[in-house]
């Protein structure tokens, strides 16, 4: 973990939680439903399920994202049948309402981020689910890329972002082979949208700006 928490936040203040791969996420969440919580390390990934159980990937959740209340109950007792499954073992920071609002109180501005990233989030999942099948397999691997990168990218300078991931992994997002999505990433690569250096992709500004409006 890094020496300073997200947000500046004391390590004394609230419960901290590891949760790795394969963990109980729902119950954990259900645990924390009237509680704040913060990722500090890892990532998580959202998605939905059909009536037939056919998954729907729909954004990850890396360091500095939180989940409020709302967010959680929208998740637990939405219409849809949202699911969180650990990504990349997570490190957690657990607040309880008071925690919370007394953190907000010394940080003005931590209130207002929160809810635009959780506003932006809950936009980007709910326009994915209902363009998701008129969208191309390149048009889903445009969102995969961008999901990726805000999600777990490596930021650079120029504000493309690069992410280092198994084409398997991106296949599953879209359902397709690992060749295919080899050939659509050479695609995207060659229409000068995303740069193959070595095992890397870095998908550019201009590119996440697309599906991301508010990307910073």
């Amino acid at each position: 973990m890094h020496e300073h928490t997200t947000f500046g936040i004391d390590s004394h203040i609230g419960r901290s939680v590891t949760l790795l791969r394969g963990a109980d996420v729902a119950g954990e969440l259900h645990q924390a439903r009237d509680e704040f919580i913060l990722i500090e390390d890892g990532a998580f990934l959202l998605y939905a399920t059909n009536g037939e159980g056919a998954r729907y990937f729909l954004s990850i959740m890396g360091e500095g994202h939180v989940f409020t209340p709302p967010s959680m109950a929208h998740m637990l007792n939405g219409t849809q049948r949202f699911g969180v499954e650990v990504m990349r073992d997570v490190k957690l920071k657990v607040l309880t309402r008071d925690q919370w609002n007394a953190l907000i109180l010394e940080r003005t501005d931590l209130y207002n981020r929160v809810l635009e990233k959780e506003s932006l989030l809950l936009q980007i999942v709910h326009f994915h689910l209902s363009q998701h099948a008129q969208r191309s397999s390149l048009d889903k691997t445009r969102f995969a890329l961008c999901t990726y990168a805000k999600g777990i990218g490596k930021p650079n300078p120029c504000g493309s972002r690069t992410i280092k991931v198994s084409r398997s992994e991106l296949a599953s997002w879209i359902g397709v082979s690992s060749d295919r999505i080899c050939r659509l990433i050479r695609e995207l690569h060659h229409a000068g949208e995303v740069e193959l250096i070595g095992r890397s992709i870095k998908v550019n500004s201009s590119l996440i700006r697309s599906l991301y409006p508010a990307n910073n």
